[in-house]
């Protein structure tokens, strides 16, 4: 018999084969028995804990590992060793590792492991485990296409998944893992990684005076107050060089800051006949509370680092207890604990965007009475994470919103390298007074956002009251949309202003919840716009009557403007004896009466490539240009915007579900569709996309083509929209040419706007033409009117 110092690697076999290479290949359902056979006492170690019940019982020198019915799942490295401590660390142990191939899924990936909280500076596997051993180009990049954060560090192991190294808070994002299986790509589940910045400074510690004179056996309260901007921290009491008892600083948070103020609390209590324990979060908007059980008395039930295997949360009983406007929101969970005769450690967690916090509750069972007690607060336990941040609150199958707006850094090729703009500076002269801004009524609304009119006191010339529109986040939003808003505002600011972009006027990032304060567009949407003016356009066209004269808005119009009929459409000659003039004042902000013209449908088409070159040339892609984007000023101005938080995309139809996200496939370039490349070109086809909403007047582009198999095909084939039916024969081969299939063919913003300038003559800055029916050719004349009459209509207004 051999002795310990003699023992050899343990031998594993596979349905009694020796296994001879490293790994082994099984399709679904194939019976797995690896036997391992050894000197000595050997056992098996499991990836997953819970397939520890597949082990063969013993402790004898032949241990097997039985799976009649093998999945996904059970891929991993499967590892023998033995079990006497004679030969540990001498590495006599044997690994194998197990592909279980699934058709429906490349990867497998636990679901408790998505969601990824890590302190920054560790590092962090993915487990995302190819099935197939034949897949290529493992990697890891976006959930929206793009790639990861510059200066992110990642190693790829098809056997393990994908280790990032020195986490960093820029890093906080969704990701897949991706790989190619017979040059087809395949992505993972979304992992979704917060990570919680370290801690820069020490915590500041402030303890109150007391002055007064107390009686033997009177109560005595000492408050002790720290602040810190991290959560991680620990506060001690000490009395007479004894310790009274140690508190997580996660109990109470503010913003900016954490705070936790105690008076030495009892610290153990025992409870007879325990039923129930609750834990409070207060924070905004409302945090997720979950509780896990987990069996022993530890410090926390999940010691598993490396995030694979995590217990899954107790079912609660959670409600919403109040709730302050535009603040914190109180969250209550009620846990029902049943009897147990043995010792237990039950978890509250709360999550929010300045990490996690928690405590813990530890169950003895005293030996004298078998009562409870409960290391921790019998009462209702508080965690208060307040932050003017979005909580995060992922489901891997609902899309959330992203920021669309992207800044390039550098590019080679069709390879770009975007700016993270949660990385751009935020530059405080855009900080605007709170106290001085009056919210009104909301001008549109998605499923996280919404943007409000309102009043700013001294934000105008003279400091006049202005009227603007602010955008902020609903409670229920989450980090992502959070750090969106930020994004936009950063971007913004960034960009600098242009009259043919909806400019940042100012915003309020201090004190309570972030707004950004943009110029307001009385007249909402060029789609909803084109829509409502249809019939004065086709009633202009036919050469009807629209506008009496005593309704008129406009005054001071003098004569000398002829509208003729041309191949072209309809086109403008302009007398010298011309004079402009604007409208007057609208208090209410109502839509104007005026007629629409061909002369306006070439207006818009001009503004809105003009301030898609100024985007261009500040290295900026919009990736969502069409007409629900852009909005007018109540001089029928064109602005271009992006909704992003102000529109409910989930029930959007124009956003279809593509992956894990939602995108406006029918006005997306091939490449983008097909490929996740976003370019300035993909831009310009947007753009195409965009004229032919115009000239067909707010029709929904592909009419009568559903988003399908057929559809991708029709686009691949190089498919083209016919001419819209108000479209000048120009205007058309514009939109022919923004739709080339190679992108390097298609024509840049500055040359769209020289091409449609041509068509609109000398005065293609003009903002407001004012256009009297009277036929294909006629002269518009009009006289003075004593008084203006306002507009009453009811404004039809959404926001970006």
């Amino acid at each position: 018999m051999l002795t310990s110092a003699e023992w050899r690697r343990p031998v594993i076999k596979l349905n009694s084969e020796v296994v001879v290479g490293p790994e082994v290949v099984l399709n679904p359902g194939t019976p797995l028995v690896l036997r391992c056979e050894g000197d000595g006492p050997v056992n098996w170690l499991t990836r997953l804990s819970k397939h520890k019940s597949l082990i063969s019982k013993g402790n004898g020198s032949v241990r097997t590992f039985t799976v009649d019915r093998p999945s996904a799942e059970h891929t991993g490295t499967y590892k023998c060793e033995y079990t006497s401590g004679n030969v540990k660390g001498r590495d006599l142990f044997s690994t194998v590792h197990v592909y279980v191939k699934d058709p429906d899924s490349l990867f497998w990936t636990s679901s408790t492991s998505l969601r990824v909280v890590r302190k920054e500076g560790e590092d962090h596997l993915l487990p995302c485990l190819l099935t197939d051993p034949e897949a290529t180009d493992l990697g890891l990049r976006m959930d929206n296409c793009t790639s990861v954060p510059p200066g992110m560090n990642y190693t790829a192991d098809p056997r393990r998944g994908i280790l990032i190294r020195n986490l960093h808070p820029s890093y906080n994002a969704d990701y897949v893992c991706s790989a190619k299986l017979h040059g087809v790509e395949r992505t993972s589940k979304t992992f979704n990684l917060n990570i919680i910045q370290r801690l820069r400074f020490p915590p500041y510690v402030f303890l109150e005076k007391n002055e007064y004179v107390h009686i033997v056996g009177e109560k005595l309260s000492i408050h002790c107050t720290t602040h810190n901007p991290n959560f991680n921290y620990n506060v001690t009491w000490n009395y007479s060089s004894k310790k009274a008892s140690t508190f997580r600083v996660s109990e109470t948070t503010t913003v900016g800051q954490n705070k936790m103020h105690d008076n030495m609390p009892v610290a153990v209590v025992r409870w007879e006949n325990i039923t129930t324990l609750t834990c409070t979060s207060f924070g905004y908007p409302a945090p997720i509370i979950l509780w896990y059980q987990c069996s022993g008395i530890r410090t926390t039930c999940n010691e598993n680092t490396t995030g694979l295997q995590m217990p899954a949360p107790l079912l609660a009983q959670t409600v919403e207890v109040r709730r302050e406007e535009y603040g914190a929101v109180e969250i209550q969970s009620v846990l029902t604990v049943e009897p147990s005769s043995h010792r237990m450690t039950v978890e509250c967690v709360a999550f929010n965007l300045v990490g996690v916090g928690k405590d813990t509750f530890a169950m003895e069972v005293s030996s004298k009475s078998q009562s409870t007690v409960i290391h921790g607060y019998p009462q209702a336990y508080c965690l208060i994470l307040s932050s003017y941040s979005f909580f995060l609150c992922h489901h891997s199958q609902k899309p959330r919103y992203e920021i669309r707006w992207k800044i390039i850094q550098a590019s080679e090729g069709n390879n770009y390298t975007f700016i993270d703009p949660t990385q751009m500076p935020y530059n405080e002269k855009w900080e605007f007074p709170r106290d001085k801004l009056k919210l009104g009524k909301i001008l549109g609304a998605g499923a996280f956002g919404k943007v409000v009119e309102a009043t700013a006191y001294g934000l105008g010339e003279d400091d006049n009251a202005m009227r603007v529109a602010v955008k902020m986040l609903k409670a229920r939003a989450h980090s992502d949309e959070r750090e969106a808003l930020m994004s936009e505002l950063k971007i913004l600011s960034h960009l600098g202003q242009h009259k043919n972009i909806v400019n940042l006027l100012g915003a309020c990032t201090q004190a309570g919840p972030v707004l950004v304060i943009t110029e307001y567009c009385s007249h909402g949407d060029l789609l909803n716009f084109l829509r409502h003016k249809q019939e004065t356009f086709l009633n202009f066209v036919m050469n009807i009557p629209e506008v009496p004269e005593e309704t008129s808005d406009y005054k001071n119009l003098c004569e000398g403007k002829q509208f003729i009929r041309s191949d072209s459409g309809i086109s403008s000659v302009c007398s010298d004896s011309y004079l402009e003039m604007r409208p007057g004042p609208q208090p209410d902000g109502g839509p104007d009466s005026w007629p629409l013209d061909m002369e306006d449908l070439l207006r818009f088409s001009y503004q809105v490539a003009q301030g898609l070159d100024f985007l261009a040339a500040k290295n900026c892609i919009h990736r969502d240009v069409a007409a629900r984007n852009v909005l007018l000023t109540d001089r029928r101005v064109a602005k271009i915007c992006d909704f992003g938080l102000a529109r409910d995309i989930m029930n959007d139809s124009n956003y279809v579900v593509k992956g894990n996200a939602r995108l406006p496939v029918k006005w997306m370039a091939p490449e983008s569709i097909f490929d996740c490349l976003y370019t300035v070109q993909s831009d310009v086809w947007s753009y195409g996309i965009l004229l032919w909403e115009i000239f067909s007047l707010g029709k929904s582009p592909y009419p009568s083509i559903l988003v399908d198999i057929r559809f991708y095909n029709m686009i691949k084939c190089g498919y083209q929209m016919s001419q819209p039916d108000f479209a000048p024969p120009e205007m058309y081969t514009i939109m022919k040419m923004c739709w080339n299939l190679e992108p390097t063919e298609r024509p840049t913003f500055s040359k769209v706007s020289q091409l449609i300038e041509r068509l609109l003559g000398e005065q293609p800055e003009r903002p407001d033409q004012v256009t009297q029916t009277g036929g294909w050719m006629f002269t518009m004349s009009c006289e003075h009117e004593e008084e203006e009459q306002p507009l009453v209509k009811t404004n039809n207004y959404q926001f970006c």
